[in-house]
């Protein structure tokens, strides 16, 4: 029982990571699905399926630590639907890895644009670029990464900033003692050798 307890919280290991359900710019049916190991090791895929409804995709191969597999529209059995699908992902012992019940309505993605539908840290969300990012991050992470990059920059321009702030007001300072002593020297009370 604590076993089975235990293996239920365990997270899965291979993700449904990304989904193309509206094809791509060039064709709306290239249609593909992303899986993602987040395992630290290799994970042979040998055996498993991924169902699209009722309709199954045969899986071979290994994917890599922290690495995609793409399943494209030319392995992929069955469509993915405008109006949603349910996919579920089988290991070789058919245990369910991953199930996602899309059957009414997909919660992101946008078939104008052609922006997938990917996972972030609070679930789905529409991709930041159109085609989405195929073997790739998503697109959340690598605007999150630029968020920090941007962020580290800042902090460099605003030390830069604040140096070159303090030169210019040290700057006025030292111009303005030059010119008060100036000021001075012109208006002392001058003295005259008055000659007898």
């Amino acid at each position: 029982m604590i076993n089975l307890l235990f293996a239920l919280a365990m997270e899965p290991t291979i993700l449904i990571n990304e989904i193309a359900w509206m094809g791509d710019t060039e064709n709306w049916r290239n249609e593909w699905v992303e899986l993602y190991n987040q395992d630290q090791s290799p994970i042979n895929i040998n055996g498993w399926v991924l169902l699209i409804d009722d309709t199954k995709t045969l899986l071979s191969g290994t994917i890599q630590s922290k690495s995609f597999l793409v399943v494209h529209k030319d392995k992929l059995k069955g469509n993915l639907k405008n109006t949603g699908n349910r996919l579920t992902l089988l290991d070789s012992s058919n245990n369910i890895i991953g199930e996602q019940n899309f059957s009414s309505g997909w919660p992101a993605g946008d078939n104008e644009t052609k922006r997938t539908m990917e996972r972030s840290e609070n679930g789905w969300q529409t991709s930041f670029l159109i085609n989405g990012t195929p073997g790739k991050e998503n697109s959340f992470i690598e605007a999150k990464e630029a968020i920090l990059s941007d962020i580290e920059i800042s902090r460099d321009d605003e030390k830069n900033l604040s140096f070159f702030l303090k030169v210019f007001l040290l700057g006025i300072f030292a111009s303005s003692l030059a010119t008060v002593f100036i000021l001075y020297l012109n208006l002392r009370p001058k003295k005259y050798n008055i000659k007898n």
